[in-house]
């Protein structure tokens, strides 16, 4: 599905290779990233509007690939997906996390749509390194989400270090 969502576009050939033959895990990390959205880590309730949606995304995305993936894996799956991100930047601009709400699902641009996860998940990828652990990180987010989210999140982890 994926690789037909980028046919239209010149994907750099190691991509295209990537979506063309996905590993053997990924089905399960879909599973886990699906499961994660019904854990307890989160504010929000699904089918609420929310602020933090790429947070959320992004997140169930880092926590079940740091599950299935050694750290050689993780590290070169990082790698790649960070240049899926910077080739599309070039067509659809900037990724910004704070952009990924519900109507980046109304764009009906699969490659859009997943590139904005692809963006969150290394977001998140970005402050686990910052604070040290997926605990604080949670911690920061906890925080926030008890000040009722006044101040846009990514902009709260950023006034919380150098995001």
């Amino acid at each position: 599905m994926l690789s037909r969502a980028f046919a239209p576009y010149a994907l750099p050939q190691h991509l295209v290779a990537h979506y063309q033959s996905l590993p053997d895990y990924q089905l399960t990390q879909i599973f886990l990233h699906e499961i994660t959205h019904d854990s307890d880590l989160f504010g929000s309730e699904y089918g609420d509007v929310r602020d933090d949606l790429w947070f959320e995304e992004g997140m169930c995305e880092y926590l079940s690939y740091q599950y299935l993936l050694d750290e050689e894996e993780f590290t070169a799956l990082r790698v790649l997906l960070q240049e899926q991100v910077d080739f599309f930047s070039e067509i659809f601009g900037t990724f910004h996390v704070e952009h990924f709400c519900e109507e980046t699902y109304q764009k009906c641009n699969l490659a859009y749509l997943y590139t904005f996860y692809v963006h969150a998940f290394l977001t998140v990828c970005q402050f686990v390194e910052q604070w040290g652990s997926v605990e604080e990180v949670f911690a920061i987010y906890q925080a926030w989400w008890q000040d009722t989210g006044k101040m846009p999140l990514f902009d709260w982890f950023k006034e919380r270090g150098n995001a």
